[in-house]
């Protein structure tokens, strides 16, 4: 009798090794001694005919400057599983100072989506021992999330969709000893395409701060519109517009910012194995201080790029 193959639906195992968090292949291949970067293993597995897979993986940081290899590392572990109308996730995630060149990170994140036909919800707990919240849309770059909550709900059409996501959680203020508040967030975002190269994306955006060391109270209302006209697979048009307002319950705060911005792009003609690149931009911004009205700035930007290789 002729051996018969292994089944590989019921379990399957995958060892890769990693460069700078890809898959090693023949784009990321070559000499790394004169520059930092990452080397690892990811080790996958697939249980049940993809009912259920796990995921680890470990990274050095081998260019580092600080400390030695055992401290310049990234750990990450997840387990995810799905069934017809269900998928639901865990992943842990550990980092030493020396490989980011900056703090430790530790993230602890758990979720879920459930699905059926153009309905789609989601939910989302995270626990984070540094963490970044910068938004283009927002004035709060030097803050930490420790416990973040999420729970979303979209809708899927045939031209559009729209999706309405609900936060809340605590933030740190690193710029203030770690002074902590109260944050609740809600963001309303939906694309519409009326013709295949045209696609429009209102968003707007609700923010609510108590801070725990005051009774005062920030509210921070956003909105932004984005139009994306791709004529050709060559040519396109960008227009982007946005609104933001921080206001504070004690009047010390009073400020709104809009601002706009349009790209103009190109792909010129191939050159052997290089696609040049030209875009124009153009952009605006006006930030208006109610309290002190002499503090109002107005700038304008304008920026030609030509890309010879893309990546």
């Amino acid at each position: 009798m002729s051996p018969k193959p292994a089944d590989t639906s019921v379990f399957q195992a995958n060892l890769l090794p990693m460069v700078d968090g890809s898959p090693v292949n023949v784009r990321n291949l070559g000499p790394h001694a004169d520059r930092p970067h990452a080397q690892g293993i990811l080790a996958t597995t697939t249980w049940l005919k993809g009912a259920f897979s796990t995921e680890a993986e470990v990274n050095a940081n081998q260019g580092s400057q600080e400390g030695d290899g055992l401290s310049a590392r990234m750990m990450r572990l997840g387990i995810v599983g799905s069934t017809r109308l269900v998928r639901y996730g865990m992943t842990y995630r550990t980092a030493d100072q020396a490989f980011y060149q900056k703090s430790p990170q530790e993230q602890k994140e758990a979720w879920g989506e459930w699905k059926n036909g153009p309905i789609d919800f989601a939910f989302r707990y995270a626990q984070n021992a540094a963490a970044s919240t910068m938004n283009p849309l927002n004035l709060y770059p030097q803050r930490t999330s420790p416990h973040t909550v999420e729970a979303a709900i979209g809708y899927r059409s045939g031209i559009w969709d729209a999706r309405l996501t609900s936060g809340y959680g605590t933030e740190s203020d690193v710029l203030n000893h770690g002074a902590e508040s109260l944050v609740q967030t809600e963001t309303m975002t939906a694309s519409f395409r009326p013709v295949s190269a045209l696609t429009i994306t209102p968003t707007l955006g609700y923010r609510a701060e108590r801070l725990e060391w005051s009774s005062a109270r920030i509210d921070s209302p956003s909105a932004s519109l984005t139009m994306n006209y791709k004529k050709s697979q060559r040519f396109g048009i960008t227009a982007i517009g946005n609104y933001f307002g921080v206001r504070s319950s004690d009047k010390l705060v009073d400020l709104d910012t809009i601002g706009g911005k349009g790209i103009v792009s190109w792909e010129l003609e191939p050159l052997r194995d290089w696609k040049p690149q030209l875009s124009l931009e153009g952009g605006y911004n006006l930030q208006v201080n109610r309290l002190m009205p002499s503090a109002q700035t107005e700038n304008f930007s304008g920026l030609l790029r030509f890309v010879l290789a893309t990546m």
